[in-house]
């Protein structure tokens, strides 16, 4: 039996593009929004192609964690709302409404595509901005913690005051956890 790969899901340290585990809840907001997203997402895609390739009508509604409502519907809203309302299939469709739904179909396939795509750069471009924060706090604790006591800004005494209590907390919390094992 071979080994598991070095850089498999449990070792892995980055986000980054790797796939989900369905079998647990998310208790991170941004962990279960992430998961939403791309999930979402593959749900748009996945139905796109079945309408298209198929031939299929459509319609899919959730609701984001935060409460938003996301739908999706192939070929159109209101001819799916027609047959649930009426519990029948349209009839005496001609060429026209055939060449119609078609140029419907091409159009929404492309704009899923696109939709896709920019929710894809949008999720990238929230990472970096967290990255980019954390890299500027750390800057501004490197420039605080390099410069004399004298020299500090109130603003920068307050902040470097807050890092020290927090690390001051960390170091009671684990002399608390090494006595009482």
């Amino acid at each position: 039996m071979k080994n598991a790969p070095s850089n498999s899901i449990s070792n892995k340290m980055s986000k980054g593009r790797q796939r989900i585990p369905i079998d647990q809840r998310r208790e991170k907001d941004e962990d279960c929004w992430n998961t939403f997203s791309k999930r979402r997402n593959g749900l748009y895609k996945k139905i796109s192609d079945l309408s298209i390739d198929c031939g299929l009508d459509f319609i899919a509604m959730m609701f984001s964690p935060s409460g938003k409502l996301y739908s999706f519907t192939s070929p159109n809203m209101e001819s799916i709302a027609m047959r649930l309302l009426n519990n029948q299939k349209l009839h005496n469709r001609d060429d026209n409404d055939l060449l119609m739904e078609a140029s419907y179909r091409s159009t929404l396939d492309e704009l899923t595509r696109q939709f896709i795509e920019v929710s894809n750069l949008l999720d990238q471009e929230e990472e970096r901005e967290k990255r980019i924060d954390t890299m500027v706090k750390a800057r501004q604790m490197l420039s605080i913690i390099d410069t004399p006591i004298s020299d500090l800004s109130d603003d920068q005494v307050k902040i470097l005051k807050d890092s020290l209590n927090k690390i001051q907390d960390c170091v009671k919390e684990r002399i608390n956890q090494l006595n009482s094992t």
